[in-house]
């Protein structure tokens, strides 16, 4: 069957903050409520293809970015409503509850996020009430949250800092130095890719290296400023 697109109903707000699909298929998304710090949750049933206003969640949260977790729980990351401190909860999605967690040591926001083995890898972003145009606010830090134990850990840094990179947790190839990111190698994943403008970068969390993989289609006109420092 050929790829193509399909389009579904609109969504419900014109500029969602994060989402996240949970295991059933529906898709949750979480746009700046009316009051600061509150949530506004949509979720998207595909196969309805309809949309549900769900209660709002009060949590105190800006900046937020979202990750699945096991049994229909849903992790949310940002930083507090004044930005000076880390903020991080635990959404159930079927009772429409929430708590807090220890929260995010570093406070930024447009940090890439990734879930792998129960646990939440938070990578860069940008420095939380600070916004220069000389990109002096992009952070390099790696910090990694334990859902088993409720607790953050620093784990060093990124090859170099960036405001805005994405993340994914994916399954590494036999020679693990790429992943399969369209399913390509079933399985657990093991290996976490960080997108920077320059190239993909392959994160082994059990060893704390970085693996430079493929570079962009732009790499010539960024040009590569890793200096090869990792902590």
């Amino acid at each position: 069957m050929a790829d193509n697109w399909s389009s579904v109903t609109v969504l419900p707000v014109p500029s969602p903050e994060t989402g996240v699909a949970n295991p059933s298929g529906r898709i949750l998304v979480f746009s700046p409520g009316a009051a600061a710090g509150t949530l506004r949750v949509d979720r998207f049933d595909p196969k309805r293809n309809t949309w549900t206003r769900r209660p709002d969640l009060a949590g105190g949260i800006q900046g937020a970015k979202a990750v699945a977790g096991s049994g229909g729980i849903v992790y949310i990351v940002g930083v507090t409503v004044d930005g000076r401190h880390g903020r991080t909860l635990a959404y159930d999605a079927t009772a429409g509850t929430w708590h807090a967690l220890a929260p995010m040591p570093t406070p930024g926001t447009d940090f890439g996020i990734a879930v792998l083995a129960g646990k939440i890898y938070v990578l860069g972003g940008r420095v939380s009430q600070c916004c220069t145009a000389n990109g002096h606010d992009a952070l390099d830090v790696v910090e990694r949250y334990d859902i088993a134990t409720d607790s953050w850990t620093r784990l060093g840094r990124m090859p170099r800092p960036d405001a805005d990179p994405g993340a994914v947790a994916a399954v590494a190839s036999t020679n693990g130095t790429q992943g399969s990111i369209d399913g390509g190698s079933p399985g657990t994943p093991t290996t976490l890719y960080l997108f920077l403008p320059e190239r993909v970068w392959i994160f082994e969390p059990a060893i704390g290296t970085w693996t430079p993989g493929p570079a962009s289609l732009r790499y010539g006109e960024t040009g590569s400023r890793w200096s090869g420092r990792t902590a």
